[in-house]
């Protein structure tokens, strides 16, 4: 009896220690209550592109660099920078991580109209071409949210410039030669009727035309004209007047306004040297010169300051004009700060120096600065350069030391101005205006990306 009861008391004993290795390792399953979308990326995806008519090319593009946003607030999601044009959004693929390893569902509507949940999945496309509903469950499957998922799409070519013709003005096209400057949300044109300046407003932001103002200017005074904290100012009959909210005027030793840089005024003395002015132009110091000022620019000219991108309150300052070559004149300067203990020199950029890589000297040369390069448009050549009126935009990314047409800017097929009296500037915007003797059209441009909001 007792041989029968051994083996089935250590069989119970086998058992019971079994029982508690498995009891061990057994896991406590924890459910969450909360639940929330905490990554969101999409892959690769299909680019079309129409070359012709009847031929469309193919190309991927890896999207995983572009960033999503999550607003959990609004319970949103979208792509800050926008995918480029012809991306296909009906197949992308997606990528999904949700707080607590919560279930996301998409939300989904049948042919009927009835709605339905679908499994996400990281291996299947889904159609963005319209906005969709991500549901994400906690793990309790208590609560869910449901998140808003757009996908933004560029729906013009961020390289592709555009110009809009604005209303044409006849008393315009009868100039014989003008300059125009933006301050603020104003542009100031100032034109030669033959005997004197008219000086025009317009208000750029809300454009209806431009406005004569009742202003006596001489002649010359289109040449003299310069922008400095957001106020007019203009060289005439020996005195500086200044347009903005109050309007002064004082008289000057100066000959010709030239422009501003940062913090600085600039203008050519009697003596031809340049000097500059940090008061609005009543008082006049010298600027040191690194060349021969007999070599500096006498008709046509203008001044470009361009920003450092490494250093606050330094600018790269360009002047730019014509004088008896055949190429323009070009010098240059480093501005720095007032408190700067060092005033730098402006510079001759030798037009010997670059062969190939020059500007033509052209009849009312005009030059601005956008998007961190300069951008010069000109008339017929001047002095013996064959250069063709308004043929080239021609550009320039190192403050004007090497010139090149830019093979990207083009004026509008049905674009006529007079090839000695045009003018030419840029906004706060990044518009460019252009105003046309002998037709009296008036353009308005910009590049399509710098016009796109930055949301984030």
């Amino acid at each position: 009896m007792s041989k029968k009861i051994l083996p089935i008391i250590m069989l119970c004993a086998m058992a019971l220690v079994m029982a508690s290795c498995l009891d061990d390792e057994e896991e406590e399953l924890v459910y969450y209550d909360d639940t929330a979308v905490t990554a969101f990326s999409i892959g690769t995806v299909n680019i079309y592109d129409t070359i012709r008519v009847d031929s469309i090319a193919k190309s991927t593009l890896d999207a995983s660099s572009y960033h999503f946003s999550i607003d959990n607030a609004k319970c949103e999601i979208y792509n800050v920078d926008s995918l480029p044009v012809g991306v296909d959004t009906t197949k992308i693929v997606c990528s999904v991580s949700t707080k607590n390893s919560g279930l996301a569902l998409w939300c989904l509507k049948s042919s009927e109209g009835k709605d339905s949940l679908a499994y996400y999945s990281s291996t299947d496309s889904v159609d963005f071409s319209q906005e969709r509903t991500l549901r994400v469950y906690n793990t309790a499957m208590t609560a869910f949210r449901s998140y808003k998922v757009k996908i933004n799409v560029h729906k013009e070519e961020a390289d592709s410039f555009v110009w809009r013709r604005m209303t044409a003005d006849a008393a315009l096209a009868l100039l014989q030669e003008m300059r125009l400057v933006a301050a603020g949300n104003t542009l100031y044109l100032l034109g030669n009727n033959g005997s004197e300046t008219i000086l025009y407003r317009a208000n750029r932001t809300q454009f209806e035309g431009f406005e004569k103002l009742d202003v006596a200017l001489d002649a010359d005074a289109y040449n003299n004209v310069a922008v400095w904290q957001g106020s007019l100012f203009i060289l005439s009959n020996g005195s500086i007047m200044g347009i903005g909210e109050q309007t002064s005027t004082y008289a000057t030793q100066i000959t010709r306004l030239l422009g501003t840089g940062n913090n600085r005024m600039y203008a050519y003395a009697a003596d031809g040297s340049i000097v500059y002015s940090t008061d609005g132009g009543m008082l006049w110091l010298p600027c040191s010169m690194d060349g021969d000022a007999n070599m500096l620019p006498s008709d046509n000219v203008s001044m470009v300051a361009m920003p450092s991108k490494t250093n606050a309150d330094t600018y790269l300052l360009s002047l730019i004009g014509t004088s008896d070559s055949d190429q323009a004149q070009v010098w240059g300067k480093v501005e720095e700060g007032l408190d700067a203990t060092d005033d730098q020199p402006w510079t001759y950029y030798s037009s010997g120096t670059h062969q190939g890589y020059q500007l033509p000297a052209m009849q009312s040369l005009q030059t601005i600065l956008y998007e961190r390069k300069m951008l010069a448009l000109g008339g017929n050549g001047i002095n013996g350069n064959s250069a063709k009126a308004f043929e080239n935009f021609y550009a320039s990314e190192d403050a004007g030391l090497t010139w090149q047409a830019d093979t990207t800017m083009a004026l509008p097929t049905d674009f006529s101005a007079s090839s000695q009296s045009f003018a030419m500037t840029s906004d706060d915007d990044n518009f460019i205006w252009i105003v046309c003797g002998g037709s009296g059209q008036i353009w308005r441009g910009r590049l399509n990306r710098l016009g796109w909001a930055i949301k984030e």
